[in-house]
């Protein structure tokens, strides 16, 4: 999993740039969920590179917790589960 080490006010500064609504999400989710979004930053799939600007990582994190509400918690043991 990510390191939380991006400031919540960074995340809010991020989604006031992008519009981006954040009401009712937890702000630890939210910093959990746009750096694992961050770290498809770049990589590359079959045929392309994927580039997302640090508006669209908050934007797919969103997405999740708006539908879970501790979808990266959840992803966290998931990931961890799998390891062991």
């Amino acid at each position: 999993m990510a390191k939380k080490n991006v400031q919540g006010a960074v995340v809010s500064a991020i989604a006031k740039k992008g519009k981006i609504d954040v009401k009712g999400i937890d702000l630890k989710q939210l910093v959990t969920g746009f750096l694992v979004e961050q770290e498809h930053n770049g990589k590359m799939g079959a045929d392309t590179k994927i580039v997302y600007k640090p508006e669209d990582s908050l934007k797919i994190a969103v997405a999740h917790l708006r539908e879970i509400g501790d979808y990266y918690t959840r992803l966290e043991k998931i990931e961890n589960e799998a390891k062991s």
